[in-house]
């Protein structure tokens, strides 16, 4: 059905519109994250992690205006299903993710591009889905192309998240050392060095840091939370190379591999404060320590369109890192294309 929306849809533009090749098209990307099991650094037991989603762009409306300035409307979502395995839960907890929401872009070639996001979705686990705990989130990301070596973003996204509202401030810049390498450095942490063998394959180093909150039953599960459902919050460093690959016109293939560095959990009760920017006290939360372990991400995505040039200025691919409520820390959003 996506399939289906998503062909059936393109940009409509004006007449001023003197700009196709920055035209939009739908993107599909479907992707994998497994880590394997790894043992808890303080007690007894062990933790593993398995991920698959769906993520999506669908442009819906744009037009041009006479500064050569393309304004454009569009649709993003986001699907998971994630299994975490933790051995204290005596039960399996199957996590849905579910992430709606619209996109504007104003767009000018070699100067900036403005992205403005609000989205709203759920994390809940197969026992709490009947009643999800909806969160809201609203993003605006601001791209200067000071010239053909050197970008800077900055910008903020504002997050609803367990009933408390959450204000983060997003930075970056891009630095083209040589028509191969170059290196992208943002906060939150956000570090990625790459070489480019040519427009077709490239490959990468990156050091990041990556947090995920679920919604849990905690009934009759081993934690001290007294309460009916905790908040899962997965904090983890992961440091890996990948490689990027365009296979045929529309396809592109990427794979990453490496090593977790510090990784944590924290059992939240659901009126508390999430671990945001790791610089909040954890009240009454219950800590686990992972030992350190390797991680395989990959990803396959599908670009409707059928020029070079539709591929290289698309804005869609930014829109897929468009951060949803399920990413508490929201680095995605400066996440290097």
């Amino acid at each position: 059905m996506l399939l289906l929306i998503a062909s059936s849809l393109s940009s409509i533009a004006f007449p001023y519109d003197t700009l196709p090749k920055s035209k939009q098209v739908a993107q599909l990307q479907l992707a994998f994250r497994y880590e394997p099991t790894s043992e808890y650094k303080d007690t007894i037991g062990s933790f593993s992690f398995f991920q698959t989603r769906v993520d999506g762009a669908i442009p819906l409306y744009s037009f041009g205006d006479k500064h050569h300035i393309t304004h454009s409307f569009g649709f993003n979502f986001g699907l998971r299903y994630t299994a975490p395995e933790v051995t204290l839960f005596q039960r399996q907890h199957d996590v849905y993710t579910v992430n709606p929401g619209l996109n504007y872009t104003v767009y000018q070639p070699n100067h900036f591009l403005l992205i403005n996001t609000i989205g709203t979705g759920f994390a809940d686990d197969n026992y709490t889905i009947d009643n999800p705990n909806v969160r809201l989130l609203v993003s605006t990301l601001y791209e200067n192309f000071t010239n053909d070596k050197f970008k800077w973003r900055l910008g903020m996204v504002m997050a609803r998240v367990s009933k408390k509202y959450y204000a983060v401030p997003m930075l970056g810049a891009n630095v083209k050392l040589n028509p191969q390498w170059r290196v992208f450095v943002g906060y939150p942490l956000n570090t990625r060095l790459t070489y480019k063998f040519s427009d077709q394959f490239q490959t990468y180093f990156s050091v990041r840091r990556r947090t995920e909150t679920y919604r849990l039953a905690a009934y009759n599960e081993n934690l001290p939370n007294a309460t009916a459902s905790v908040l899962l919050t997965k904090v983890d460093y992961p440091i890996g190379m990948g490689i990027k690959k365009t296979i045929a016109t529309n396809f592109t293939f990427s794979i990453e591999m490496g090593l977790l560095g510090r990784r944590q959990l924290d059992f939240l009760d659901r009126n508390e404060s999430i671990n945001l920017l790791a610089k909040e006290k954890l009240k009454n939360s219950y800590r686990l320590l992972v030992e350190r372990g390797p991680y395989i991400e990959t990803s396959l995505r599908y670009q409707f369109g059928n020029t070079k040039k539709e591929a290289n200025t698309n804005r869609g691919a930014r829109i897929l890192q468009i951060l949803d409520p399920n990413d508490a820390d929201l680095e995605d959003i400066l996440e290097q294309h």
